[in-house]
């Protein structure tokens, strides 16, 4: 007996599900508690998260007072994550304490957005035809995989050849 094929939709759902397990358990909570950390990977990191989060909470249109006081700088030119700070303080009237998630909904948006890029790769590489690999093994039935697993009997997914054997994708998620 044959798997059942997976559809785009279903397929995809694995393919995110699968890279948002992988991609949690490399950043270690950051991507389940956003608002409880503010990691900063060298240089002024610090700096953009105070940035942001005081543009969500004090700042109006696209100039900073935070660092210039009395003068104003573009918060475009200050690593703030602009357009994110923009908005946040745009929303500011309809949620009067969004600055006190700007860094949650500044790490939602970077550390979700790993398993979305894998995501789009695997609609990519299935919208252009990627197929196996020549070298690759040829997909069997689940009756000659099920007597090399006699314990399981499970076989593997037809879709998953794909991502074994699409040598590129594992490095480029990572």
């Amino acid at each position: 007996m044959r798997l059942p094929k997976l559809n785009s939709w279903q397929s995809g759902t694995l393919v995110f599900l699968a890279a948002g397990l992988l991609f949690s358990l490399y950043f270690k909570g950051l991507m389940w508690e956003p608002n409880l950390h503010a990691p900063t990977f060298g240089g002024d990191g610090l700096t953009i998260h105070y940035n942001l989060q005081y543009h969500a909470t004090y700042g109006e249109g696209v100039y900073l007072e935070s660092q210039y006081y009395p003068h104003q700088e573009s918060v475009f030119m200050t690593d703030a994550q602009a357009l994110v700070a923009v908005v946040l303080a745009g929303l500011r009237p309809v949620f009067p304490h969004i600055g006190q998630y700007a860094t949650g909904i500044s790490n939602v948006l970077i550390f979700w957005s790993s398993p979305l890029a894998a995501l789009l790769l695997f609609l990519i590489f299935r919208r252009l035809g990627v197929r196996r690999h020549p070298d690759a093994a040829p997909v069997r039935d689940r009756d000659d995989v099920a007597a090399d697993y006699p314990t399981t009997g499970r076989a593997v997914h037809p879709w998953l050849h794909l991502l074994t054997s699409a040598r590129c994708l594992v490095p480029t998620c990572l």
